[in-house]
């Protein structure tokens, strides 16, 4: 496959929410334009970089829980988080 430069231009708003939304998720904002294009174009409606931090987020709060309340079964809340790390 061979990859095209597409240039486009936004609003300043769109241009700041961007920036904020690429900065959140940890990657470089040309990047996270690039997955929102190829995720909307496969049908994805929330952006594969917002998944993964989620997934992130709930791995690690599922830990904690694991850690201060060993006697708690939350094995449900594990499998969510495995099936969000497949998206």
């Amino acid at each position: 496959m061979r990859n095209i430069r597409i240039t486009f231009g936004v609003s300043e708003t769109v241009n700041v929410d961007l920036s904020r939304m690429a900065a959140e998720s940890g990657i470089e904002k040309s990047a996270y334009v690039r997955q929102i294009v190829e995720d909307s174009l496969s049908g994805r409606i929330i952006p594969r970089p917002i998944i993964q931090q989620l997934t992130i987020e709930l791995m690690g709060e599922t830990q904690k829980i694991r850690n201060q309340y060993p006697e708690i079964n939350i094995s449900g809340i594990e499998r969510v988080g495995n099936k969000l790390c497949q998206l």
